[in-house]
């Protein structure tokens, strides 16, 4: 899959699911249209912190610092869903979204964690590795007579950076990655 074939699909963000390649939030009809049920969120956080061990030292002015480790790369986002074409859509969107967040499991079995997705969000973020940590879902104002099916929905997202091979004070110092 190219990034040519994600933004073909005209949708504010895109997430996909890197162990099948599949699409969970694509719009095939483009935003702001009735077969889009999602909107640009309104703002993003995007957070990474570094962590360091701070030293006293008797007749100093100041502490010394020395670098620990860094914290993850956080995404925050507010997705709003709405009512599309089709009345299941918010409901299978979200399911789908809360799956990201269970192993995949043969009985009592672990087969595989929770998958790793891939973020598209325009020319901002264009291809982030991630792992979806939290998913808080509120449905709101109108949901289908009969079925019940929400027609509108707000999801919090919290994502956390997948970073495959990290470095440290050996590989910085030599250009070889320390085992």
């Amino acid at each position: 899959m190219s990034l040519a074939d994600v933004y073909a699909y005209h949708t504010p963000i895109v997430i996909i699911d890197m162990t099948n390649g599949g699409f969970v939030t694509a719009n095939p009809g483009g935003y702001a249209t009735p077969l889009s049920p999602m909107e640009n969120p309104e703002e993003v956080d995007d957070e990474k912190g570094t962590d360091w061990a701070r030293g006293k030292v008797p007749g100093t002015s100041h502490p010394r610092y020395s670098f620990v480790a860094g914290d993850p790369r956080i995404l925050r986002m507010k997705l709003e869903f709405h009512w599309s074409a089709d009345p299941t859509a918010v409901a299978r969107i979200i399911r789908q979204l809360q799956t990201l967040q269970y192993p995949t499991r043969l009985g009592t079995v672990l087969l595989r964690p929770p998958p790793q997705v891939m973020i598209v969000f325009g020319l901002l973020y264009i291809g982030i590795k991630v792992v979806i940590t939290n998913v808080k879902v509120k449905y709101h104002k109108l949901f289908e007579p009969f079925t019940l099916y929400p027609l509108r929905a707000t999801v919090e997202l919290v994502m956390e950076e997948f970073v495959e091979e990290s470095c440290n004070r050996v590989s910085l110092l030599t250009g070889v990655s320390a085992l």
